[in-house]
């Protein structure tokens, strides 16, 4: 400056250098601190350069994997099951079905007496029995049993109380001892097979969840050692009538034979054959 006057400026054009990458950014994308990443991960991420984040797919796609070797696992597991149960299984024989039925037998199921004895609401013990005179039916089927030599014939009586009503008295005879007793009357010691025949080849049988080999039977069912006394053909056409049913099936009687014929289902369980009855027990015990 000389005496107050001012100096013109010269102005020179002069190129700024470039500035650092972090500070050439708009504000929008300058991390500001204490914010709240975005939970979204398709959402721009601060340190990225704008570039959009990708989902985590490798982790789900591995649990999936696991997911299914998992299903396989037990797949295979569940059919080495089946197979030990059904793949050995041999092919059934007659001898076989009758000796299970027998082992049945033994076991009690069935009870061979259960399905030939008469329970009717008689004692058929050791104490007369008292019948009122209106119930025909009984009358005449102890008529029966009396001709059989089973009861001394019935004699009138009177019963007891204030209105006594006629009856019919029977003492019950020795004879009657093998046969009676326990409210029953047995017209045999027990059943036994007369015949046997496979219906049909080994199929897979439900039985309480699970799946096992069976074959099916006819199978002819007789008395063994009927009583004496059932030669008597109307005593025998009574009680063929009070029999009770044996699995939907009815005794029939025809020259003096007495036979039933039923329906019995096998199944093959731990290496062996068994009735189906005998098989539902133990599976029913082992769970």
């Amino acid at each position: 400056m000389r005496g107050g006057a001012v100096d013109p400026v010269l102005l020179v054009d002069v190129p700024l250098p470039e500035l650092p990458s972090a500070l050439s950014r708009t504000p929008a994308s300058v991390p500001v601190p204490g914010a709240v990443t975005p939970a979204n991960p398709h959402q721009v991420s601060a340190g990225d350069g704008g570039v959009p984040a990708r989902p985590r797919r490798g982790r789900r796609l591995g649990a999936w994997v696991l997911v299914a070797i998992a299903l396989a696992v037990v797949g295979a597991m569940a059919g080495a099951v089946t197979a030990w149960f059904s793949v050995d299984a041999p092919s059934a024989t007659e001898a076989e079905l009758r000796r299970a039925l027998q082992q049945a037998g033994a076991a009690g199921t069935p009870s061979g007496r259960d399905v030939v004895c008469i329970v009717d609401g008689l004692a058929y013990d050791s104490f007369p029995a008292y019948v009122p005179t209106t119930q025909t039916e009984r009358i005449e089927w102890l008529d029966q049993l009396a001709a059989a030599g089973l009861y001394a014939p019935g004699q009138k009586g009177l019963s007891g109380g204030f209105f006594a009503q006629p009856i019919r008295v029977y003492q019950p005879l020795a004879t009657l001892a093998p046969w009676g007793g326990d409210k029953r009357l047995c017209l045999a010691k027990g059943v036994r097979i007369d015949a046997l025949h496979i219906t049909g080849p080994t199929q897979d049988w439900r039985l309480r969840g699970r799946t096992f080999p069976s074959v099916s039977a006819d199978v002819y069912w007789t008395f063994e050692q009927p009583a004496p006394w059932l030669a008597r053909a109307r005593l025998a056409e009574v009680a063929l009538q009070a029999l009770p049913a044996w699995g939907g099936a009815r005794w029939q009687q025809q020259d003096g034979q007495w036979r039933l014929q039923r329906r019995h289902r096998f199944v093959w369980f731990e290496r062996r054959w068994i009735t189906e009855e005998a098989a539902d027990r133990l599976t029913a015990a082992a769970s």
